[in-house]
């Protein structure tokens, strides 16, 4: 073997990929992997061949887990609510992963790292407020189809004087109802293991 280039054999490959041997030769045969025979007939697989197909099987795995888990975005600036909305959605016993913001332009921020399939938002902060966070995801066509639900103690007069919220997203007010909160993080949860489209 060189050093430029290792090779394995249908063995070696097999515990590597952790499949069987029929299984690599039938990759072999549909090209997933590459291949060379040496003169005597045996056949050698290029390693960087068997790395990139390993890569790309742990890429579809983090994949699949991230689409069995409801991502969820707290927009708010009072830390004692955070510490209430994470206690009580850690006991649910439902796959979900949180992640929290403190004012629009950091949940703009965490929009970037991770899109999430439910923000829930208060429209009273310091800097950028909830009404301008959901007027910017309004405006981003890939952000559009984020299940938002708004949490204020804002009554709805004061709301309407301020511009208004779409049509369509729920208005709670405080303390949370965090049950009717959990109905929709399980309808999203179901509607993604139908495998139809999140809406």
């Amino acid at each position: 073997r060189s050093k430029r280039e290792l090779f394995v054999t249908v063995s070696e490959a097999s515990r590597i990929l952790g499949v069987s041997k029929r299984t690599i030769h039938n990759w072999l045969e549909r090209g997933t992997l590459k291949f060379w025979k040496t003169l005597g007939g045996h056949v050698r697989i290029p390693e960087t061949s068997v790395d990139a197909l390993l890569e790309d099987r742990n890429r579809q795995m983090e994949l699949q887990e991230r689409q069995s888990v409801c991502s969820i975005l707290i927009v708010e600036d009072d830390p004692v609510v955070i510490d209430y909305y994470e206690a009580s959605m850690n006991n649910w016993n439902l796959p979900i992963r949180l992640n929290t913001a403190e004012n629009g332009f950091q949940g703009l921020i965490q929009l970037v790292k991770e899109r999430p399939d439910l923000i829930v938002t208060d429209l009273r902060m310091q800097g950028m407020d909830g009404f301008e966070l959901i007027r910017n995801l309004q405006t981003r066509d890939d952000f559009r189809d984020i299940r938002i639900v708004v949490i204020t103690v804002l009554q709805p007069h004061e709301i309407q004087e301020r511009g208004g919220l779409p049509a369509g997203i729920p208005v709670f007010g405080k303390p949370p109802p965090l049950e009717q909160v959990r109905t929709i993080v399980e309808e999203i949860l179901r509607s993604r293991n139908r495998g139809k489209p999140r809406r």
